[in-house]
Parts: C-alpha cells; sequence; structure tokens
C-alpha cells in the first residue's frame, strides 16, 4: 500500500535535555485564552469542511512538513466552535469514532479521518486522526455538558502493540525523524526496559508554550504509551514529549511578534524534553501489586 505522503531524510540538529517549561494545562490555558481574545469571524460549516478535505489530500515530502501544514488548514477553524458542531461535521465526513471521555473537566473524541495515511518503506505506518477537547460547562458534573472546543489537533497516531525492543530493532520511522529520534533516546530505552509493551505512538504539530520565555518555540507534540498486556486491561504508562521544530520561528504566545532575525525555516529538530507522564493500574491494592511483580521489570 503506497501513501500521498512522500518521506526523504531529515537532519536532527540535537537532542538534549529539558530547555522549555511548559506543561499540558499551560498549552490548554494558552488555548482558551486564544479563543476568549479571538475576534475572527466564526468559520461556516462549508468552510471547515473545505480545510478538513484539504488536510486528507495534503502531500508533502515529510511527515514532519505535513503535520505542520496540516496544524495551518483545519485546527485554527475548528477552535472555538461548538463541541455539538463538531461532532456532527466528524460524522458527516464519515470518521469514526476511536475514543472518547471526560473526565469532570473536559471531554474529548479521537476520530479516525484516514487509515494508512502515512506509509513508511519498513512497513510501519501511521494513520490521521482529528483529537478534540472542550471544556465541561458543568464542571465536575456527569455527563459533562460541552462547551467549545480549547483544542482541536490534526494527529497522526501508530498502534504498534509490539516488545520496545523490536520496534527499536525495526527503525521503522525514518531516521532523524521525531519518532526515531525519540525511540532511541536514553528515556524510552530505560521505560521501554521496564514494560513489555509499546501500544501505541502518536505526534502532532502545534506551539510549544513556555510561560518564562517571552517567545517560543513550535513543534511536535508526542504521546507514547505502554501497556502491561494488549489482551487485557491491567496498567500501563502514558507519556508525554515534546520537540522544537526549526520549521517556524520563535514566537509570541498569541503569535503577534515572531523572531525573524536570521531565520530560515528547515525540517530539524531543535531539542527534545518530557513533559510528564501518568501511570495507571486496574485492581484492588494486592492484584496491583501482584501484576507489577508480574509484568513489569525492576527499575535500575
Amino acid at each position: 500500500m503506497t501513501s500521498n505522503v512522500h518521506l526523504r531524510p531529515l537532519t536532527l540538529l540535537c537532542l538534549m535535555s529539558a530547555f522549555l517549561s511548559c506543561g499540558l494545562r499551560g498549552v490548554e490555558s494558552r488555548a482558551e485564552n486564544e479563543l476568549a481574545g479571538s475576534k475572527k469571524k466564526k468559520a461556516s460549516p462549508q468552510e471547515m469542511s473545505e480545510a478538513i478535505e484539504k488536510v486528507l489530500k495534503l502531500k508533502t515530502d515529510s511527515y514532519h512538513v505535513f503535520l505542520r501544514e496540516a496544524s495551518l488548514l483545519a485546527p485554527p477553524l475548528l477552535k472555538g466552535q461548538d463541541w455539538s458542531d463538531i461532532q456532527k461535521l466528524m460524522a458527516k465526513h464519515g470518521f469514526t469514532v476511536v475514543k472518547a471521555w471526560e473526565n469532570g473537566d473536559a471531554v474529548h473524541s479521537h476520530h479516525l479521518a484516514k487509515r494508512n495515511a502515512v506509509v513508511f518503506p519498513s512497513g510501519y505506518s501511521l494513520d490521521l486522526q482529528f483529537q478534540l477537547s472542550a471544556r465541561n460547562l458543568d464542571r465536575g458534573r456527569f455527563p459533562a455538558k460541552p462547551g467549545k472546543l480549547y483544542a482541536a489537533d490534526v494527529v497522526l497516531v501508530s498502534k504498534i502493540a509490539a516488545p520496545y525492543a523490536k520496534v527499536v530493532q525495526d527503525r521503522g520511522y525514518p531516521k532523524g525523524s521525531i519518532l526515531d529520534a525519540l525511540l532511541t533516546s536514553e528515556k524510552l530505552k530505560e521505560e521501554g526496559g521496564i514494560w513489555p509493551i509499546l501500544n501505541s505512538i502518536s505526534v502532532h504539530y502545534g506551539y510549544i508554550f513556555d510561560r518564562w520565555a517571552e517567545h517560543s518555540p513550535s513543534g511536535f507534540h508526542i504521546a507514547i504509551e505502554f501497556v502491561a498486556s494488549t489482551k487485557e486491561e491491567i496498567g500501563g504508562n502514558q507519556m508525554y514529549f515534546y520537540a522544537a521544530s526549526g520549521l517556524d520561528p520563535l514566537q509570541s504566545s498569541d503569535g503577534n511578534e515572531k523572531v525573524l532575525d536570521a531565520f530560515k525555516a528547515q525540517d530539524t529538530i531543535e531539542g527534545i524534553r518530557q513533559g510528564g507522564s501518568g501511570e495507571w493500574w486496574q485492581g484492588e491494592p494486592k492484584t496491583i501489586e501482584a501484576n507489577k511483580r508480574k509484568y513489569l521489570k525492576k527499575r535500575d
């Protein structure tokens, strides 16, 4: 099976430890502030549909560039729209809901837009999803009363369900690309040596907010999930990473100021840092401890 996205080797400038100070909540807060201060005309259903079709037809030489271009097409039109309207729009396009949940504060849904949107020579592939989030207007109450979207991302997702060591050995993603760089990093080697299964990996492009900096980069937001088993809901660890890209200049959080001095867009990675993680287990305390002993290797 071939892909509409053709890939080329990328240059990895450097991998370095955390240099930004940003959490998921910081990203959400910035998105909400943008919505509150936005004076742009609300996009029509037709305009949003046309933008979605452009994403589906998008062709680039690099999945880095694909994600960057896709982030400029549909997400700006979807953010700020009513949750119910966008859910109807996703259904109209025939996008299957692959995951949906609420946690009291917000509601989230992931929609499969295109299987095997990117296929690599190795046989590894990435599906295209639209991942949406909106605040619960009845915070803390269930069922939620969704408001307007504060997040709408075009995401490339790979369901791997294989031992980490095999994934690294396969080198299924283009060398020097963000997924290859992260999977071969020391932090992933450490975690991959503990958990038996690397279940999935996803990546999208967007602003990386640093509350302590006047200007911050844009780049890649990656989520990696390790699990104890693919047959049962036993336990897992969701890890988040950020990597600045050379495709966009540093800019202010409102996007009005860009640092353009000597800037030249390059398809490069300028840093990777961990943004947090969340480990979970099912069952009573005794069951959890027994499963940890059964499935996990000891940390050094």
